[in-house]
């Protein structure tokens, strides 16, 4: 068997096992999923420990609402791109250590939120909470890209589809766990000690990860006869992204599911608007309010349910659309 044989042979054996043992690949995708739950548990952590936090820090509702979204989102989405292109060159599992101790470590760092004197001028717990919080984005959005990249060359095509399900359980389940362990442990204790809880164990698996996940070699499970072609610009990937009927699928199926959860929020809102109509209501006649003043809180209370009402028609024509 001469040289180039046996290197097409390798190749094509590449491409169909995958790299490693079938038992270590299962290692590689049974940690790359744990991250990700974690990833998810450090997300949604805040949102649960939302009432406790709030009053002891003196945070508004619109301060807390850039904390759960703007806060994070904002460099979560703009450091994900650059990080996605560097996933395609470097050290993908260096990437990943980092960016889960960063996260980790900041996820740490929220539960020590507290107002900051530093000679003259202090910083309040809002600022320091967002900070930590930015920290958190920044870290998680190196998760996902190289995890990917790594199941590409770990798994062979045929069974890529199947390890990329399970690595997307991880969404699911850290929603959960973040419900559950967090609730449980502001329960029990605090929502500092949630933060210590979900937080420290990250940095413990950062270095797990690192110390037991190969590098496998870029492209190793690509069909050996396959053109190597040049790196393209990212505004030419965007632009053959946006032909494939799989992209504008996948879109219009995220935007349906945001589209229903606004829409069944809008009508939890209202229904509970509602009930307090009706509570104040009977409130009023029992208590011999004077009618003027029941006119007007109704109508207070229905205008909001009118404009919520409006609103959720909106969302309704907007699924409409979509579907």
């Amino acid at each position: 068997m001469t040289a180039a044989s046996a290197s097409e042979e390798n190749a094509a054996q590449s491409s169909t096992a995958g790299f490693g043992t079938k038992r270590y690949r299962s290692y590689v995708l049974s940690a790359l999923t744990l991250i990700y739950i974690l990833n998810f548990v450090d997300r949604g952590l805040l949102a649960v420990v939302g009432p406790e936090l709030v009053p002891e820090l003196g945070i508004s509702d619109t301060q807390f609402g850039l904390l759960t979204g703007f806060g994070f989102a904002l460099l979560y989405t703009i450091v994900g791109i650059p990080l996605a292109r560097y996933a395609d060159t470097g050290h993908r599992v260096w990437i990943m250590t980092v960016c889960i101790a960063l996260w980790s470590l900041m996820t740490v760092l929220c539960g020590l939120a507290t107002e900051i004197t530093i000679g003259s001028l202090t910083i309040g717990a809002f600022w320091v909470l967002l900070m930590c919080r930015v920290g958190v984005g920044i870290g998680e959005a190196g998760c996902t890209p190289p995890a990917n990249s790594l199941i590409a060359d770990y798994y062979a095509p045929r069974d890529r589809s199947q390890a990329l399900g399970v690595y997307a359980m991880g969404v699911t389940l850290g929603t959960m766990f973040a419900n559950l362990i967090g609730g449980w442990v502001t329960d029990a204790f605090d929502w500092r000690t949630a933060f210590f809880v979900v937080g420290l164990p990250g940095l413990l698996i950062a270095l797990i990860f690192k110390l037991t996940v190969k590098e496998p070699p870029r492209g190793y499970t690509d069909p050996g006869d396959k053109e190597v072609k040049e790196r393209v610009e990212l505004r030419e990937a965007i632009r053959e992204l946006m032909t494939k009927p799989a992209f504008w699928a996948t879109t219009k199926t995220k935007l349906g599911y945001q589209e229903q959860k606004e829409y069944n929020r809008l009508e939890r809102d209202i229904a509970k608007l509602e009930r307090d109509r009706d509570s104040l209501q009977e409130k009023f006649a029992t208590e011999n309010w004077d009618q003027e003043q029941i006119n007007k809180q109704s109508k207070t209370l229905q205008d909001i349910i009118d404009g919520l009402s409006e609103k959720e028609m909106r969302w309704f024509e907007l699924s409409e659309k979509i579907e």
